[in-house]
């Protein structure tokens, strides 16, 4: 995430240009390539998963980001509120963590909406929730052990959260599926 001094013109289609080269690859992304979030005085992105990057290529290399007016012949810029442009792009460089996907757990916060819950049955429905979410992530049966919930929470009688926990395959039999 990036934070400006000022107010950011955040309408989409976006005004600005946002480029993510991953050095000693040929990944090169652009905007519609990115899952770009401006909101206030931010402009955050992530790389869309859908584009058919190979994870395990990119663990540990440096990748430079350039949001603006990305290339000679573009017309966009990053705009204030009140329309007026910056003078120079911002351009920053980082490295993505080398880690090793197999051996990482991950956690999250999960919500289930429109669930009828109270005090009395809220520890009832931690399995009902664990399957849930082995659905959403497309897990195995063998999975399950991996899913840690912290105790549920009932929020207007219709509203279970918890932090979820996923423990990476080899804290189970061996035959668990990894999240790449």
């Amino acid at each position: 995430v990036v934070v400006f001094t000022e107010p950011l013109r955040c309408e989409k289609p976006f005004t600005f240009d946002l480029q993510v080269i991953i050095e000693g690859t040929n990944y090169r992304f652009d905007r519609e390539e990115l899952q770009v979030v401006c909101e206030g005085r931010k402009v955050g992105f992530q790389i869309d998963p859908t584009v058919g990057i190979d994870v395990e290529q990119v663990m540990g290399k440096a990748f430079t980001v350039e949001i603006g007016k990305v290339g000679v012949d573009s017309l966009s810029n990053i705009f204030d509120a009140n329309g007026n442009a910056i003078e120079n792009n911002v351009k920053f460089s980082k490295t993505f963590a080398n880690i090793n996907l197999d051996e990482a757990s991950s956690s999250f916060k999960f919500t289930l909406e429109d669930i009828d819950c109270s005090d009395d049955i809220i520890g009832d429905l931690a399995d009902e929730v664990k399957e849930k979410i082995m659905l959403l992530l497309e897990l195995d049966a063998s999975d399950n052990n991996r899913i840690v919930l912290t105790p549920l929470r009932c929020k207007n009688g219709n509203t279970v959260t918890t932090t979820v926990t996923l423990l990476p395959p080899s804290t189970d039999s061996g035959d668990g599926r990894s999240l790449r």
